[in-house]
């Protein structure tokens, strides 16, 4: 049986935590990775995000710097610590205000392309977490 263009490909390239806090977008961003192929786990704040990690092991993640529960950053730590790949995606921030550890991630301002988050989650994925760049202090 052949497939549409509506159904989503089989979860071929992992798991993907999506970290946004915004209740529209959150969804879109969740259908647009399960159609590229991803299983998504979509955290609406950073204290879900953090459970999630918990409870998954992610290939990738897509953050929202300004989770209304916190920052982005407490979960780009997790990720960081984990060597687990992300990219940083808000509207709230400029690039070069992340902390200098969290620059290597791509950042997707917004509003971005469908295009663009993809390629963007498969950049990072590729690349990975770079061997030199260590998380914060506790």
């Amino acid at each position: 049986m052949a497939m549409s263009y509506r159904d989503p490909l089989p979860a071929v390239h992992g798991s993907v935590l999506v970290l946004e806090n915004d209740v529209d977008l959150g969804p879109l961003l969740r259908d647009v990775l399960t159609m590229a192929g991803y299983d998504v786990f979509l955290a609406q704040s950073s204290s879900e995000a953090l459970a999630q990690l918990s409870a998954t092991s992610m290939a990738a993640a897509v953050l929202e710097w300004s989770a209304p529960d916190g920052s982005g950053e407490v979960v780009a730590d997790h990720l960081l610590a984990h060597r687990i790949p992300y990219v940083v995606a808000s509207g709230s921030i400029a690039q070069p205000v992340l902390p200098a550890r969290h620059l290597w991630a791509p950042f997707l301002p917004k509003p971005y392309t469908i295009t663009d988050l993809i390629t963007a989650v498969e950049s990072s994925r590729g690349s990975g977490v770079p061997v030199e760049v260590r998380p914060a202090s506790p």
